[in-house]
């Protein structure tokens, strides 16, 4: 599949303009003004996703996040290292349901990569994932096996520096990601 510039143009649009309404759900005193923004993509194996974004031009957000709290939320919403299981976990803690209620768990070591960030960045958060089985029960086991996937996925990945080989991560994901299905059928 060869992607257009065109293509891509279209897809950054969209996906700024979902980014820029999650963020106006958040902080709603936010004010964007118009800029003009020069983008790079190009493939990198070196970063999650193997696609690597730059932006030169960008001058937003204008406001000002009320505190360095509010500030490492906008950073990591704006980061692109975000993913449905990392939005449904902020969105709960943030205190909204995320659009997608079901199955939006983690199903991989890159997806799972990409909460853990989340929690880098926020770690407020950590202590807190609890919550999210909480809200969406059929995330319990996950959130249960979280510390042994975090285990695995620490070993696996970041001590190789290989982003996509986890098998065990993976496998411990897929156990948990099943339970997790199982029980989104019992509620379903």
């Amino acid at each position: 599949m060869i992607f257009t510039p065109a293509a891509i143009s279209s897809y950054v649009e969209m996906s700024a303009k979902e980014h820029i309404a999650e963020l106006k759900k958040t902080m709603p005193d936010l004010v964007i003004e118009p800029t003009t923004v020069t983008m790079t993509i190009k493939m990198d194996p070196q970063v999650p996703g193997g696609i690597a974004i730059s932006a030169n031009g960008v001058a937003f957000p204008q406001s000002t996040p009320k505190d360095e709290y509010e500030q490492r939320k906008l950073d990591w919403l704006m980061s692109g290292d975000t993913g449905v299981s990392s939005q449904a976990i902020f969105s709960v803690l943030e205190g909204r349901m995320p659009h997608n209620t079901t199955h939006n768990w983690p199903y991989d070591p890159s997806d799972f990569g990409r909460c853990l960030r989340m929690l880098e960045r926020i770690p407020e958060f950590r202590p807190r994932l609890k919550e999210v089985s909480i809200a969406m029960p059929a995330w319990k086991p996950m959130i249960d096996a979280w510390d042994q996937i975090e285990s695995f996925y620490k070993s696996e990945v970041e001590a190789s520096g290989r982003w996509g080989s986890a098998p065990q991560t993976y496998e411990l994901i897929k156990q948990a990601e099943k339970k997790c299905s199982d029980l989104a059928k019992l509620d379903g």
